[in-house]
């Protein structure tokens, strides 16, 4: 199994928003507007496949009151749907499994 770091392409996105914008985004909300993923995300890879692992960070209201990380397959069909963890570790011990 290899890893490779690269970085999130929501958190590219996000560094190319006009501080103006999120200005005016923020006085409507009331919210910081910040990206809601960590700079890197995890590419881990094996002949079976290829899955992703991104660490969505606690920095807004939202439904879940933790932060977590979030796998999803990328190559292979491993699995259907993004799965959440807690931790790193739990994320990676599931993703060992898969591939």
């Amino acid at each position: 199994m290899e890893v490779r770091k690269q970085n999130h392409l929501l958190w590219t996105e996000f560094q190319t928003i006009s501080k103006k914008l999120i200005k005016k985004i923020e006085a409507k909300t009331n919210y910081p507007f910040v990206c809601p993923v960590s700079r890197i995300q995890y590419i881990f890879s094996s002949k079976k496949g290829e899955i992703s692992l991104v660490h969505f960070l606690k920095r807004y209201p939202s439904i879940y009151d933790w932060a977590f990380w979030e796998i999803y397959s990328l190559k292979g069909n491993l699995f259907s749907d993004v799965e959440r963890y807690r931790t790193k570790k739990q994320a990676e011990k599931r993703i060992r499994k898969l591939l």
